[in-house]
């Protein structure tokens, strides 16, 4: 017997695992979108983002494209990285959809394939969606 189950800690600790794994199973895709604060709608938009200070714009620019779009973000596949937790200015292409320039904050950023990345995008206003479709 270990030290740990003698004092009992273990078995406190085997049960938190036991109900950790239970809850995995019972997840679903379903039950995941549920939990979402927006529906996401499948969209292919063409975008561009930029850094978000002003006297940083230049610095770069990236072309990209939507792969879903909610009222409070949007996950993009870009040519470069964005750096989580840094703030963007993104643009839609306005021939595509009416949309606002909207500031957004990288939640999170993955490489995909050589040059192409994945980001995750968090709106600091939400958008309207009315009217959209997926193309």
């Amino acid at each position: 017997m270990s030290e740990n189950e003698k004092n009992g800690q273990g078995s406190v600790l085997d049960e938190f695992g036991f109900d950790l794994v239970a809850d995995l199973e019972r997840q679903s895709m379903d039950s995941i979108r549920k939990l979402r604060a927006h529906e996401r709608l499948e969209v292919r938009l063409n975008i561009v983002v930029r850094p978000g200070n002003a006297s940083d714009m230049s610095r770069f620019q990236a072309k990209g494209l939507t792969g879903d779009l909610s009222e409070g973000g949007t996950r993009v596949l870009l040519p470069v990285p964005l750096t989580p937790g840094d703030i963007y200015r993104v643009e839609f292409d306005k021939e595509q959809v009416d949309l606002p320039m909207v500031f957004a904050r990288c939640m999170r950023c993955r490489l995909v394939r050589e040059n192409t990345f994945e980001a995750g995008l968090a709106f600091f206003n939400k958008i309207t969606l009315v009217g959209m479709h997926a193309k």
